[in-house]
């Protein structure tokens, strides 16, 4: 699964959680080593508390927070660096729930968002890629190949991300895969003949060729378009059925 992909994800959700400035750092290799942890220096200390908090103690907070309660974020763990200006004992005591609270649910936070990075990797189409569908003839072999998006950049010019996120949690969950598709016209020596590359391909975890066979047409024929070329002609049949 992209970087950028999982990067997007993982600040995403930490900004909706209250740690908005927070930089992702992780390490997802499927191994003892795997983590995701966030740096970051300003942490929305209200919206945490109003998060994490409840009644009397929620407003202590808020009075603690207005007082100058500054707390950051690095390697992963909360530090407490100053619990705010002339406080009452009740606003520091509160104060220091809150740190305790920002602590237990970063905790919990980078544990969650480890597990949703597997998942979009595992749900992936994989480096290799998928075979969504494969025609052959006689002399020649379709191949429609969904990829991982690692290889094909998906962001404009601008680096505006173009991410579903709801889309992100579907393939969390199982139901979507998202990548690039690689169209390939091969010979039968597996020569390649032709190819065609489409990106930000949403594809039906299910059922992946149905649900992108059609938006796909331009793009295979563009394949077996730069095949006939190649070779001079290449049997209708190849574009029969994926047309």
């Amino acid at each position: 699964m992209a970087t950028r992909m999982l990067e997007y994800h993982f600040q995403r959700v930490a900004a909706e959680k209250g740690y908005g400035d927070s930089k992702a750092c992780f390490s997802l290799g499927f191994c003892q080593g795997d983590h995701v942890s966030f740096d970051g220096e300003n942490p929305d200390l209200e919206l945490l508390a109003e998060r994490l908090l409840g009644g009397k103690q929620l407003e202590a907070a808020k009075q603690a927070i207005d007082k100058d309660m500054d707390v950051s974020i690095r390697d992963g763990r909360a530090y407490d660096n100053d619990l705010g200006q002339d406080l009452t004992s009740a606003e520091e005591h509160a104060a220091k729930e809150l740190f305790f609270a920002i602590e237990e649910d970063l905790k919990n936070l980078q544990r969650e968002l480890l597990r949703q990075g597997h998942d979009l990797i595992l749900n992936g189409p994989g480096y290799e890629g998928e075979v969504l569908y494969e025609r052959s003839t006689e002399r020649f072999t379709l191949k429609v190949i969904l990829f991982d998006e690692q290889e094909y950049d998906s962001w404009d010019a601008s680096g505006e991300e173009d991410y579903d996120w709801a889309g992100i949690f579907d393939i969390i969950y199982g139901h979507m895969k998202f990548g690039y598709v690689r169209v390939v016209v091969e010979n039968e020596d597996g020569e390649e003949l032709g190819t065609s590359l489409i990106g930000n391909v949403w594809a039906d975890a299910k059922n992946p060729w149905k649900s992108v066979r059609v938006g796909l047409r331009d793009t295979i024929e563009e394949a077996i378009s730069e095949a006939r070329k190649t070779v001079g002609m290449v049997k209708d049949e190849l574009s029969e059925e994926s047309a």
